[in-house]
């Protein structure tokens, strides 16, 4: 097989996924909450969209109808269970006639999933997916183990390096999935606040540092200092800085890196930037994990297509971020999404004081604010929150078993979490 038909090959495998039947997706699409149809579909268009760029079609020729379809004039609520229908036939009709066109070895289809769908199909998916994807879950938990060895407030403190003072950076970080999108939206609604998006940065400024007389090493394919350099935690601060400025097409005073894997670096962001402020975006167990689980990220995050692998993922993330609480205890601000969705105003406020910036009215019409979101979170910053983006998981309950299991005793500790920093009713 040559190389060029190998590369097809992989693409259809990873876009091969099952789709719902049209009668079956009305019938179900007109029993769910309307933003949670739009949702769904939003997403499944954000991965059609990938397929047929990967494949050498357009957007215009093959799926033209079904963007007219989902954002087109009617963007009312209410109807879209009736959008989302009409560009699922679309979106089925042009991949059969780019199918057709480009000669595949088999039919494509896309998957809109809802109620067992949503599960059933990100088995299928999620298991053709990780065929097509290296993950070494072994070598995972084996970083997750050493990194609190290595930084902690002991290696930290006992060093003669100090970081770079600048306050410019700040960094949301979590799990992928937990509302960071909404935060940075809310905070580029700011005039002094950009958002830089999910930046690959950090781990290249940070790659060969020294610390506790050991060098972390993150084999980064490109490290902007290389190990016989010996470079400073100021150096590396300093040069992290410098990469924002020049991201920003004017001065700001607080600069948005909401890369959410940087949740493993959090001890050596406090180490190499002091004054940056890092905010640790929350949100249950099991929604985050869900919604990890139905989404085929563009590139990484081959935990979330298993889903033992992603509770147990998860799980290595929830004891990191207990490990960086209790050692650095200020270096985090906390938000929780449900909190978010509960009070916007009350947890915006908080986020700009926490930022040291002067309130401003626009953070509360996040969603009018004009900014590329290259994430899979895109069509969820458009709009006003719903309180319905809560507490979903519960009607896919029986279908989660395997990730259950695995997240073991997190999911009560979550909830009394919750259920105890709430008013009463």
């Amino acid at each position: 097989m040559s190389e060029q038909s190998e590369s097809r090959e992989s693409q259809r495998r990873q876009a091969t996924v099952i789709f719902a039947d049209i009668s079956g997706f009305t019938a179900m699409s007109e029993k769910l909450d309307p933003e949670e149809v739009t949702e769904v579909v939003n997403d499944c268009f954000a991965m059609v969209e990938r397929i047929v760029h990967d494949l050498g079609g357009t957007i215009d020729k093959y799926i033209g109808d079904a963007v007219m379809a989902l954002f087109g004039a009617d963007r009312a609520l209410e109807n879209a269970p009736r959008r989302a229908v009409t560009a699922a036939i679309e979106i089925r009709a042009g991949l059969a006639r780019l199918n057709q066109e480009r000669r595949l070895p088999a039919p494509l289809a896309v998957h809109i999933g809802v109620h067992s769908g949503l599960v059933i199909a990100g088995e299928i998916g999620g298991e053709k997916k990780r065929r097509t994807e290296q993950y070494n879950e072994r070598a995972n938990a084996r970083m997750f183990q050493l990194l609190p060895q290595l930084v902690n407030a002991k290696t930290v403190s006992e060093s003669k390096e100090r970081g770079c003072d600048s306050e410019l950076p700040v960094f949301i970080l979590g799990m992928p999935r937990s509302g960071t999108s909404l935060m940075e939206q809310i905070l580029s609604s700011h005039p002094d606040i950009f958002g830089a998006g999910e930046l690959k940065i950090l781990p290249a400024v940070l790659d060969n540092i020294v610390i506790g007389g050991n060098r972390v090493r993150l084999n980064e394919p490109e490290p902007f200092f290389p190990a016989e350099e010996h470079a400073s935690w100021e150096m590396r601060g300093q040069r992290y800085v410098d990469r924002l400025e020049r991201l920003a097409p004017n001065p700001y005073k607080r600069i948005v890196d909401k890369m959410p894997g940087n949740f493993t670096m959090v001890g050596l962001i406090h180490a190499i930037l002091p004054k940056a402020r890092i905010i640790h975006s929350r949100r249950h167990p099991v929604e985050v994990c869900l919604s990890c689980y139905r989404i085929h990220f563009a590139e990484g995050q081959q935990w979330s297509y298993n889903l033992r692998e992603l509770g147990r993922y998860y799980k290595r993330y929830w004891n990191l971020m207990n490990d960086w609480r209790e050692q650095f205890p200020d270096a985090m601000l906390e938000v929780r999404y449900e909190d978010n969705v509960a009070d916007v105003e009350g947890q915006a406020r908080r986020l700009i004081d926490y930022l040291g910036l002067e309130w401003h009215d626009g953070c509360l019409e996040f969603y009018n604010t004009d900014r590329p979101v290259m994430t899979a979170s895109a069509s969820q910053v458009r709009k006003p929150i719903y309180t319905t983006s809560t507490n979903r998981w519960r009607k896919y309950e029986k279908y989660l078993q395997p990730l259950l299991e695995e997240l073991g005793d997190i999911v009560p500790q979550y909830e009394a979490e919750l259920a105890a920093t709430r008013p009463a009713a």
